[in-house]
């Protein structure tokens, strides 16, 4: 009986895996982004990335991206999430300067808050219709909007996704009603599609 109980002990021994320790571990490597000359938009970096890659399926349906970055479907995944990593880079640039804290009435109505462009993107908090754009279901308003991180995800999960599926085009005519970002329209006096395109395929140089 004892002998028994040992060859059992034995066998249940057997099937019982440890966690190997020889495992090869690849580090994640963040994407850094062209605007972190300034230590704290590292954090903007991760996150902006982190949203186009929610939403990449919407993005990849750009019909004109090779504008952006000729060789895109080519590219590997986080190639790809560079060039619009760059993209936002460039584009906030000409809408705010990187300024988190840039608000102008634009033209929004002055006696009503809501309709401001705010931030970074300069986005506005009526752009919302009225309920949540984003996957983090929340709606925000333009005090919200005045920080990075809630202007970013009305910005590239919200507002452009939307643009994307009702418009098809990042650079859409003047005359769209799905027109957004005057730097980005064809035709508007503050369109500035050149020098965006100019500073993806520098910052992003798989592109090219």
């Amino acid at each position: 009986m004892r002998h028994l109980l040992f060859v059992l002990v034995l066998m249940i021994s057997g099937c019982v895996s440890t966690p190997s320790t020889d495992l090869p571990t690849v580090p994640y490597e963040r994407i850094a982004l062209s605007w972190e000359t300034v230590k704290e938009r590292a954090e903007w970096s991760d996150y902006m990335i982190s949203k186009i890659k929610a939403n990449k399926a919407t993005y990849d349906a750009a019909k004109d991206v090779t504008m952006i970055c000729p060789k895109y479907t080519s590219l590997s995944e986080r190639d790809q999430l560079k060039a619009w990593g760059e993209y936002w880079v460039a584009l906030g640039y000409y809408e705010s300067s990187y300024n988190p804290k840039s608000s102008s009435v634009d033209v929004g109505n002055p006696k009503n808050r809501g309709t401001y462009s705010d931030g970074l993107y300069q986005v506005s908090e009526t752009d919302q219709g009225g309920k949540a754009m984003t996957g983090t279901e929340r709606f925000y308003k333009y005090t919200d909007l005045l920080k990075p991180l809630p202007n970013i995800d009305l910005a590239v999960a919200g507002i452009f996704p939307r643009q994307i599926r009702n418009g098809g085009l990042i650079f859409l005519p003047n005359s769209s009603k799905y027109r957004y970002w005057a730097p980005t329209l064809v035709g508007n006096k503050y369109s500035k599609i050149p020098e965006i395109i100019a500073r993806v395929k520098k910052n992003a140089p798989a592109c090219i």
